[in-house]
Protein backbone atom coordinates (compact mmCIF):
# COMPACT_ATOMS: atom_id res chain seq x y z
CA UNK A 1 0.00 0.00 0.00
CA UNK A 2 1.56 3.21 -0.94
CA UNK A 3 2.08 6.27 1.42
CA UNK A 4 -0.56 8.26 -0.56
CA UNK A 5 -3.29 5.66 -0.18
CA UNK A 6 -2.30 4.90 3.80
CA UNK A 7 -2.40 8.49 3.86
CA UNK A 8 -6.06 8.42 2.74
CA UNK A 9 -8.00 5.99 4.78
CA UNK A 10 -6.10 7.13 8.11
CA UNK A 11 -7.44 10.74 7.09
CA UNK A 12 -10.91 9.19 6.52
CA UNK A 13 -10.70 7.74 9.60
CA UNK A 14 -9.98 10.53 11.80
CA UNK A 15 -12.95 12.03 8.94
CA UNK A 16 -15.38 9.98 10.65
CA UNK A 17 -14.71 11.20 14.11
CA UNK A 18 -14.73 14.69 12.89
CA UNK A 19 -17.88 14.73 11.19
CA UNK A 20 -19.97 13.16 13.86
CA UNK A 21 -18.85 15.77 16.16
CA UNK A 22 -18.62 18.68 14.11
CA UNK A 23 -22.33 18.33 12.85
CA UNK A 24 -22.90 19.97 16.95
CA UNK A 25 -19.91 21.69 17.23
CA UNK A 26 2.84 26.35 21.36
CA UNK A 27 3.50 23.58 23.39
CA UNK A 28 6.77 21.78 21.89
CA UNK A 29 6.79 18.98 24.21
CA UNK A 30 6.63 15.26 22.49
CA UNK A 31 4.70 12.21 24.61
CA UNK A 32 3.95 8.55 24.65
CA UNK A 33 0.32 7.34 23.75
CA UNK A 34 0.86 6.44 27.85
CA UNK A 35 2.09 9.92 29.56
CA UNK A 36 -0.09 11.98 32.06
CA UNK A 37 -0.51 15.54 33.17
CA UNK A 38 -2.16 17.52 35.31
CA UNK A 39 -6.00 18.17 35.41
CA UNK A 40 -5.85 21.71 34.59
CA UNK A 41 -3.99 21.09 31.27
CA UNK A 42 -6.59 20.18 28.72
CA UNK A 43 -3.66 17.71 27.27
CA UNK A 44 -5.36 15.25 29.68
CA UNK A 45 -8.19 14.90 27.12
CA UNK A 46 -5.64 14.09 24.33
CA UNK A 47 -4.61 11.26 26.68
CA UNK A 48 -7.85 10.43 27.28
CA UNK A 49 -8.79 10.32 23.58
CA UNK A 50 -5.54 8.32 22.03
CA UNK A 51 -5.88 5.61 24.90
CA UNK A 52 -10.00 4.98 24.09
CA UNK A 53 -8.94 4.69 20.66
CA UNK A 54 -6.00 2.47 21.10
CA UNK A 55 -8.37 0.29 22.74
CA UNK A 56 -11.39 0.75 20.95
CA UNK A 57 -13.42 2.07 23.59
CA UNK A 58 -16.38 3.37 22.07
CA UNK A 59 -17.96 4.56 25.75
CA UNK A 60 -15.16 6.58 26.69
CA UNK A 61 -14.87 8.41 23.64
CA UNK A 62 -18.56 9.05 23.59
CA UNK A 63 -18.42 10.53 27.39
CA UNK A 64 -15.48 12.55 26.86
CA UNK A 65 -17.27 14.51 23.99
CA UNK A 66 -18.62 17.45 25.05
CA UNK A 67 -22.38 17.67 26.34
CA UNK A 68 -23.42 19.90 23.39
CA UNK A 69 -22.78 16.53 21.26
CA UNK A 70 -24.24 14.22 23.16
CA UNK A 71 -27.41 16.12 23.82
CA UNK A 72 -28.12 15.73 19.79
CA UNK A 73 -26.04 12.29 19.24
CA UNK A 74 -26.99 9.06 20.80
CA UNK A 75 -24.26 6.70 22.05
CA UNK A 76 -25.64 3.89 19.49
CA UNK A 77 -25.96 6.40 16.74
CA UNK A 78 -22.07 7.40 17.53
CA UNK A 79 -21.47 3.87 17.94
CA UNK A 80 -23.19 2.78 14.38
CA UNK A 81 -21.32 5.79 12.91
CA UNK A 82 -17.55 4.57 13.73
CA UNK A 83 -18.29 1.05 12.78
CA UNK A 84 -15.92 1.10 9.36
CA UNK A 85 -13.15 3.96 11.51
CA UNK A 86 -9.94 2.42 10.36
CA UNK A 87 -8.86 3.95 13.60
CA UNK A 88 -10.75 1.79 15.09
CA UNK A 89 -10.10 -1.35 14.13
CA UNK A 90 -7.97 -4.19 15.10
CA UNK A 91 -3.83 -3.89 14.82
CA UNK A 92 -4.38 0.02 14.72
CA UNK A 93 -2.52 1.77 17.41
CA UNK A 94 -1.14 5.56 17.83
CA UNK A 95 1.88 5.11 19.76
CA UNK A 96 3.00 8.68 20.67
CA UNK A 97 2.07 12.17 19.78
CA UNK A 98 3.73 15.78 19.53
CA UNK A 99 1.38 18.81 20.40
CA UNK A 100 2.99 21.64 17.87
CA UNK A 101 0.32 24.36 19.00
CA UNK A 102 -1.80 25.31 21.44
CA UNK A 103 -4.21 27.98 22.37
CA UNK A 104 -6.16 28.11 25.80
CA UNK A 105 -8.70 30.78 26.21
CA UNK A 106 -10.68 30.21 29.73
CA UNK A 107 -12.81 27.25 29.57
CA UNK A 108 -11.66 27.15 26.15
CA UNK A 109 -8.95 25.80 23.84
CA UNK A 110 -7.71 24.48 20.63
CA UNK A 111 -4.49 22.21 19.76
CA UNK A 112 -2.78 20.54 16.86
CA UNK A 113 -1.32 17.37 17.24
CA UNK A 114 1.22 15.18 15.41
CA UNK A 115 -0.22 11.68 15.99
CA UNK A 116 2.59 8.79 15.01
CA UNK A 117 0.30 5.18 14.04
CA UNK A 118 1.13 1.86 14.13
CA UNK A 119 -1.09 -0.77 12.05
CA UNK A 120 -0.76 -4.41 11.65
CA UNK A 121 -2.27 -5.52 7.93
CA UNK A 122 -2.47 -9.00 6.89
CA UNK A 123 -1.59 -8.27 3.29
CA UNK A 124 0.72 -5.24 3.49
CA UNK A 125 2.63 -5.96 7.65
CA UNK A 126 3.30 -3.65 9.83
CA UNK A 127 3.13 0.13 8.66
CA UNK A 128 4.17 2.98 10.61
CA UNK A 129 3.19 6.93 9.87
CA UNK A 130 2.07 10.03 11.23
CA UNK A 131 -0.93 12.40 10.91
CA UNK A 132 -1.62 15.62 11.92
CA UNK A 133 -5.06 16.90 13.94
CA UNK A 134 -6.87 19.84 15.11
CA UNK A 135 -8.74 19.38 18.56
CA UNK A 136 -11.28 21.75 20.05
CA UNK A 137 -11.64 21.37 23.80
CA UNK A 138 -14.28 22.85 26.50
CA UNK A 139 -14.05 22.28 30.09
CA UNK A 140 -17.04 20.86 31.26
CA UNK A 141 -18.02 19.70 35.37
CA UNK A 142 -14.24 19.82 36.48
CA UNK A 143 -12.90 18.10 33.13
CA UNK A 144 -11.93 18.83 29.67
CA UNK A 145 -14.24 17.60 26.83
CA UNK A 146 -12.64 17.13 23.46
CA UNK A 147 -13.50 16.83 19.79
CA UNK A 148 -11.91 17.34 16.44
CA UNK A 149 -11.57 19.95 14.11
CA UNK A 150 -12.41 18.90 10.69
CA UNK A 151 -9.20 19.69 8.32
CA UNK A 152 -10.43 21.83 4.97
CA UNK A 153 -7.61 18.79 3.16
CA UNK A 154 -10.57 16.40 4.14
CA UNK A 155 -12.17 18.96 0.98
CA UNK A 156 -9.92 18.48 -1.49
CA UNK A 157 -10.25 14.90 -1.16
CA UNK A 158 -13.98 15.15 -1.75
CA UNK A 159 -13.24 17.11 -4.30
CA UNK A 160 -10.90 15.41 -6.13
CA UNK A 161 -12.99 12.20 -5.73
CA UNK A 162 -15.86 14.19 -7.46
CA UNK A 163 -13.85 14.87 -10.19
CA UNK A 164 -12.60 11.57 -10.62
CA UNK A 165 -16.29 9.88 -10.25
CA UNK A 166 -17.24 12.42 -12.55
CA UNK A 167 -20.33 13.72 -10.02
CA UNK A 168 -21.18 17.04 -11.09
CA UNK A 169 -24.15 17.19 -8.69
CA UNK A 170 -21.41 16.91 -5.57
CA UNK A 171 -19.04 19.28 -6.75
CA UNK A 172 -22.04 21.51 -7.05
CA UNK A 173 -22.59 21.03 -2.75
CA UNK A 174 -18.94 20.66 -2.10
CA UNK A 175 -19.70 24.76 -3.06
CA UNK A 176 -20.32 27.51 -0.94
CA UNK A 177 -23.85 28.43 -0.07
CA UNK A 178 -22.98 31.98 -1.19
CA UNK A 179 -21.39 30.12 -4.67
CA UNK A 180 -24.80 28.29 -4.97
CA UNK A 181 -26.96 31.30 -4.31
CA UNK A 182 -25.30 33.32 -7.42
CA UNK A 183 -24.53 30.71 -10.15
CA UNK A 184 -27.93 28.32 -10.32
CA UNK A 185 -27.20 24.49 -10.72
CA UNK A 186 -28.57 24.78 -14.79
CA UNK A 187 -25.49 27.52 -15.06
CA UNK A 188 -23.25 25.20 -13.42
CA UNK A 189 -24.09 22.42 -15.27
CA UNK A 190 -23.91 23.96 -18.63
CA UNK A 191 -20.62 25.91 -18.05
CA UNK A 192 -18.86 22.35 -16.84
CA UNK A 193 -20.44 20.25 -19.89
CA UNK A 194 -17.10 20.39 -22.06
CA UNK A 195 -14.55 21.00 -18.99
CA UNK A 196 -11.59 18.85 -19.68
CA UNK A 197 -10.92 17.15 -16.41
CA UNK A 198 -14.51 15.58 -16.58
CA UNK A 199 -14.19 14.07 -19.55
CA UNK A 200 -13.59 10.63 -19.93
CA UNK A 201 -9.77 9.36 -19.77
CA UNK A 202 -8.76 12.17 -17.27
CA UNK A 203 -8.05 10.90 -13.59
CA UNK A 204 -6.15 12.82 -10.36
CA UNK A 205 -4.18 10.29 -9.16
CA UNK A 206 -2.53 11.89 -5.90
CA UNK A 207 -2.08 15.53 -4.41
CA UNK A 208 0.27 17.14 -2.16
CA UNK A 209 -0.55 20.33 0.03
CA UNK A 210 2.20 23.25 -0.86
CA UNK A 211 0.59 25.47 1.76
CA UNK A 212 -2.05 26.09 4.16
CA UNK A 213 -3.56 28.70 5.76
CA UNK A 214 -6.47 27.97 8.32
CA UNK A 215 -8.06 31.17 9.71
CA UNK A 216 -10.91 30.46 12.28
CA UNK A 217 -14.08 28.93 9.73
CA UNK A 218 -11.92 30.36 6.51
CA UNK A 219 -9.01 28.73 5.10
CA UNK A 220 -7.08 28.86 1.56
CA UNK A 221 -4.44 26.29 -0.22
CA UNK A 222 -2.65 26.20 -2.78
CA UNK A 223 -1.98 21.89 -3.53
CA UNK A 224 -0.04 20.09 -6.72
CA UNK A 225 -2.16 17.26 -8.06
CA UNK A 226 -1.01 14.55 -9.99
CA UNK A 227 -3.13 13.98 -13.09
CA UNK A 228 -3.04 10.84 -15.44
CA UNK A 229 -4.50 11.25 -19.05
CA UNK A 230 -5.27 7.97 -20.66
CA UNK A 231 -7.10 7.28 -24.17
CA UNK A 232 -10.84 6.17 -23.94
CA UNK A 233 -10.78 3.75 -26.40
CA UNK A 234 -8.22 1.29 -24.71
CA UNK A 235 -6.93 3.03 -21.65
CA UNK A 236 -3.41 3.44 -22.92
CA UNK A 237 -1.71 6.23 -20.56
CA UNK A 238 -1.10 9.23 -23.24
CA UNK A 239 0.75 11.07 -20.30
CA UNK A 240 1.11 11.77 -16.83
CA UNK A 241 1.98 15.67 -15.32
CA UNK A 242 1.24 17.94 -12.33
CA UNK A 243 -1.00 20.59 -12.26
CA UNK A 244 -1.22 23.10 -9.44
CA UNK A 245 -5.26 24.36 -7.86
CA UNK A 246 -5.63 27.46 -5.73
CA UNK A 247 -8.84 26.60 -3.16
CA UNK A 248 -10.69 28.53 -0.99
CA UNK A 249 -12.66 26.87 1.94
CA UNK A 250 -15.17 28.06 4.01
CA UNK A 251 -16.63 25.96 7.07
CA UNK A 252 -20.80 25.78 6.68
CA UNK A 253 -23.35 22.80 7.83
CA UNK A 254 -20.50 20.87 9.59
CA UNK A 255 -18.27 20.60 6.77
CA UNK A 256 -15.82 22.52 4.49
CA UNK A 257 -16.67 23.77 1.34
CA UNK A 258 -14.47 23.95 -1.41
CA UNK A 259 -13.60 26.39 -4.98
CA UNK A 260 -11.56 27.85 -6.88
CA UNK A 261 -9.37 30.68 -6.76
CA UNK A 262 -8.20 32.90 -9.65
CA UNK A 263 -3.87 32.86 -9.66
Amino acid sequence: MNNLRLFSIIMLGLCVLACLLSGCLDGTAAHTASSGNLPSDPETAIHSWVDAVNVKDMDTLYVISPKIFRNSVSLERFKQGSLQNPILQPGFVFTSYHITNKTIDGNNATMRVNLFFRQQNATYGEQEGNITADFGFSYETGEWKIWQIPDPETAVAEWINAVNVRDLNRLYLLSPAQFRKTIPWNQFEAANENNSRLQPGYFYTGFSVMDKNVSGESATMRVLIQVQQSSPENSTVIRSFSTMEHFGFTFEDGEWKIWELPW
